[in-house]
């Protein structure tokens, strides 16, 4: 595949340089061919971050017009979709041509793949612009100048905000802890990854103290406590992470999460 890809990202970038769109669509025969493309079925996690975010990044040129974006962004392939977000966030935070409102689109696709790819790309170049990018993820969690509510928008915001936690670490957590938790599956286990990037960031204590009031809720999210308490970092700290777990099934009753938890943190090393 790596060849292919290889060969892919080349036409694409000729297509580019000659910069019409008619070329572009050209471009995209051999990406539309691929099998995962083709038969828009779901694209792993795999396929986004070594295919579609390297293939969009070349999109992202500031020799494209922005209008040439809306086309990918209708097409009705997913892949297709999934490289004009990519494009889309990377000239967002180059300040190219993209505000946030054009964000939106792409941010409230009905397919997860490309709300995942635009979350992707925004953490991968939170550097460029991290104050818009803060500003951005603000209003998609529904607290900034302009609130947006939707649940789709904020599987893109919890991803991206992974790119702002080194260097505003302080910040992030003071945006997950007031976040709202939801029904979806999928945002909640994107507000679990990135809240184990906090921690792993050195965050542990705030961390902590954000599982401890979750689980003294009227019903607490026994779930999300005990996946986040499942990953290699609950281990540094075997007794804080095995007394939330302890209290948590005091509450709740017995729990096979609870109980994965508990066998997880013994897996990474935390016995003692």
């Amino acid at each position: 595949m790596k060849s292919e890809i290889l060969e892919l990202r080349a036409d694409l970038k000729a297509a580019v340089r000659i910069g019409h769109p008619e070329s572009i669509q050209m471009g995209l025969d051999g990406f539309r061919a691929l099998s995962e493309v083709a038969g828009n079925a779901a694209l792993s996690q795999a396929f986004l971050e070594q295919v579609v975010l390297p293939l969009g990044e070349v999109l992202a040129s500031p020799r494209l017009d922005v209008e040439q974006f809306d086309t990918l962004l209708g097409d009705p392939l997913v892949g297709v979709r999934a490289l004009g977000a990519v494009a889309l966030g990377v000239r967002f935070l180059a300040g190219q041509g993209v505000e946030a409102d054009d964000l939106y689109l792409p941010a409230r696709d009905p397919r997860a793949e490309v709300r995942i790819a635009l979350g992707e790309t925004l953490a991968r170049h939170a550097g460029q612009d991290p104050q818009r990018l803060l500003a951005l993820v603000r209003d998609w969690f529904g607290v900034g100048a302009k609130s947006v509510q939707s649940r789709r928008v904020r599987l893109s915001a919890l991803i991206a905000l992974r790119g702002l936690i080194p260097d505003r670490g302080e910040e992030a957590i003071a945006l997950l802890s007031a976040l709202p938790k939801e029904d979806d599956r999928q945002v909640r286990a994107a507000h679990v990854e990135t809240l184990i990037s906090v921690a792993e960031h050195g965050r542990e204590t705030e961390v902590y103290e954000l599982l401890a009031s979750w689980g003294e809720e009227a019903e607490p999210d026994t779930w999300m406590i005990a996946k986040l308490l499942s990953a290699a970092w609950a281990a540094r700290d075997v007794d804080q992470s095995k007394a939330i777990l302890q209290i948590l099934g005091e509450r709740v009753g017995e729990d096979r999460a609870i109980e994965r938890a508990k066998r997880a943190l013994a897996r990474h090393g935390g016995n003692s």
